[in-house]
């Protein structure tokens, strides 16, 4: 599988913004949704940060919306494996869903 690296991920953002491509930060913040809650807007980039400092605030301000895994108890953070394939899996269930095959 192709990637790359890119050193600044302000700048990542603002292209695939730039391509009308939705962003999506998997973050809580005062204004972030409930992942499942959330009708997803496609293409998009799922945007994940690690487990101790998250998401910057500046791509969580070039977020076109936050969404948030409900978390019960003192601990506030997945590993950010966990916390993609739970994200995924609803996101993946919503593309499917519009982009049905025509049989």
């Amino acid at each position: 599988m192709p990637w790359e690296y890119q050193k600044s991920a302000v700048e990542v953002i603002q292209q695939l913004k730039s391509q009308k491509i939705h962003i999506v930060a998997l973050e809580h913040t005062d204004c972030s949704s409930l992942y499942y809650e959330t009708q997803f807007t496609f293409p998009l980039c799922l945007v994940i940060g690690n487990e101790v400092e998250g998401i910057s605030d500046a791509i969580v301000t070039m977020a076109d919306q936050a969404v948030q895994i409900p978390m019960y108890g003192i601990k506030q953070s997945l590993n950010v494996a966990v916390a993609y394939g739970i994200a995924v899996y609803e996101i993946l269930r919503q593309y499917l869903q519009q982009h049905k095959p025509n049989k």
